[in-house]
């Protein structure tokens, strides 16, 4: 991933001569250190294997995403509200946001004209009564039209 290619030098801080062993053994990222055994680098950097263990740790840790449990998740989702109050009631607060929603229903009822409020909520500022985020549509139909009838 993309965390992996960070760079080293925001990590190995205030350790000059780790950071000097680091480039001259051509060490410049996280994935650099992470993909060589411990064993590798403390002959490559000739240091201590105290030291090893503890750029591997920090390293690591530099990357790794926050934990998270799935109750932390849901206790911080955050809502669209969809203009409609019994409709928020049920939803418990509007739509949550970063899922994915599927809406559906028979012909006539209004589901495209809802799908389209709703992204234009999510993008409107805040001041204006949306989030001030971003939406993908997606029409599994093809019949998307700009112009509403």
């Amino acid at each position: 991933g993309w965390m992996a290619g960070r760079g080293l030098r925001r990590i190995v801080k205030n350790q000059d001569d780790l950071m000097a062993r680091l480039e001259k053994a051509q060490l410049f990222t996280c994935q650099d250190v992470l993909t060589r055994s411990e064993f590798e680098l403390i002959h490559i950097l000739d240091v201590a294997q105290c030291v090893v263990s503890s750029l591997i740790s920090d390293v690591s840790h530099a990357i790794a995403p926050t934990h998270q449990t799935i109750l932390d998740l849901k206790q911080h989702v955050q809502c669209l509200p969809t203009s409609m109050r019994s409709l928020d009631v049920v939803l418990r607060g509007g739509l949550a946001c970063r899922c994915i929603i599927e809406v559906v229903g028979p012909a006539g009822v209004g589901k495209t004209q809802f799908s389209h409020q709703m992204a234009v909520l999510a993008c409107l500022p805040p001041d204006e009564g949306g989030l001030g985020g971003e939406c993908i549509y997606i029409d599994t139909e093809g019949s998307f039209a700009p112009k509403r009838k």
